[in-house]
């Protein structure tokens, strides 16, 4: 996870920006956080490889974003 935002059209812009610097494999989730108060979370991924999530989380890092990283379980 990139960032998180309560207003869609910030994550949309993010979302752009990730994009255009090449992090290609990003979207944009909702989610429902406390008081059941909408979230849209700019998502990377997922990776097949812990070396290709690195290297995105090195690109975040560059550009002065500090990744959240966590484990999605595979679907069948």
């Amino acid at each position: 996870q990139a960032a998180s935002f309560r207003n869609p059209e910030d994550a949309d812009r993010m979302r752009a920006q990730l994009i255009l610097s090449g992090l290609v494999e990003t979207s944009v989730r909702e989610t429902t956080g406390q008081n059941e108060k909408p979230w849209f979370r700019v998502i990377l991924g997922p990776y097949d490889s812990r070396s290709k999530m690195k290297r995105a989380e090195d690109r975040l890092v560059s550009m002065n974003i500090s990744p959240y990283s966590y484990k999605v379980d595979k679907e069948q």
